[in-house]
């Protein structure tokens, strides 16, 4: 794969030489896309390769684009430097520094999350609604369960409808999935990689997917929280945490990293959960 994409190296607009091979070096995979990390005399850049199945999670490559670019220039994240024919693979800024430590950096993350929920959006940025995005993971699951679908569609139904609910009117950027993996503390303080899912939205979104994806224990919960001015009991936060989790079990099971089993019963529990907290 990457001794193909190496052949385009005179459309990248960086200095030097072509590199060989052995200047490009495989990254650690993440759950989608490919990475290798090319080192040049002046500098290294990350090559990433689209994912295959980057229509069937509905990753809307110029939206990420637009978004990443834009908090690049606020610092946020690293600089695409090339995009190839239909975003088959993008060359951006590798960013040289350390993960997140939930331990030490509690405070830091929210204030740099503060940062990001606080800046204009850019202009005619396409979002997305959480029950359309919730739509196309079904569609989806709908053609994998097609001899099951039956038992499953009153399902999709009463959690589509469920979670149909604006928690606010406040509307900011936000990354959705601001996970320790995804930051990096640069010379030029932390930078958040992986903009695939950003989007325009409630900031309790982000805040609920940090604390789900790093499974915060219930002190380290109640002070992010306290960081980020939110009462636990907070009918808007309780929403959002369902909210997000809804959307994070359709992605699982999207992926194939849920069994169908799996997934049906933690959808019926997150159901549970959903008509514990509605009001009497």
């Amino acid at each position: 794969m990457i001794r193909h994409i190496m052949k385009d190296w005179p459309e990248w607009g960086l200095d030097g030489p072509m590199p060989g091979v052995s200047q490009y070096h495989l990254l650690p995979d993440g759950l989608t896309n490919r990475c290798w990390r090319l080192d040049l005399p002046h500098q290294s850049v990350v090559i990433r390769v689209s994912a295959a199945n980057t229509r069937l999670l509905d990753i809307d490559r110029g939206r990420e684009y637009q978004l990443q670019q834009w908090a690049a220039s606020h610092g946020l994240a690293p600089k695409v430097l090339y995009r190839s024919f239909a975003d088959r693979y993008w060359v951006m800024e590798y960013v040289e520094g350390r993960e997140a430590n939930l331990q030490s950096d509690l405070f830091p993350l929210s204030t740099r999350l503060q940062k990001l929920h606080r800046l204009t959006p850019p202009e005619s940025l396409p979002a997305w609604q959480l029950v359309e995005k919730a739509e196309v993971y079904w569609r989806t699951l709908s053609q994998r369960l097609q001899m099951q679908w039956s038992s499953w569609a009153p399902l999709k139904q009463q959690l589509q409808q469920a979670m149909d609910i604006p928690i606010t009117d406040e509307r900011c950027i936000c990354h959705m999935d601001p996970n320790p993996h995804n930051w990096r503390l640069t010379g030029k303080g932390w930078q958040l990689l992986d903009w695939e899912y950003a989007t325009f939205g409630p900031r309790q979104w982000d805040l609920a997917s940090f604390a789900q994806s790093c499974k915060l224990d219930a002190h380290q919960l109640a002070r992010w929280c306290r960081l980020h001015k939110i009462e636990p009991d907070d009918p808007a936060w309780r929403v959002a945490q369902l909210q997000f989790r809804y959307l994070a079990e359709l992605w699982f099971g999207v992926q194939g990293l849920k069994s169908d089993q799996q997934l049906e019963a933690a959808l019926r529990q997150l159901l549970d959960d959903v008509l514990l907290q509605a009001p009497q």
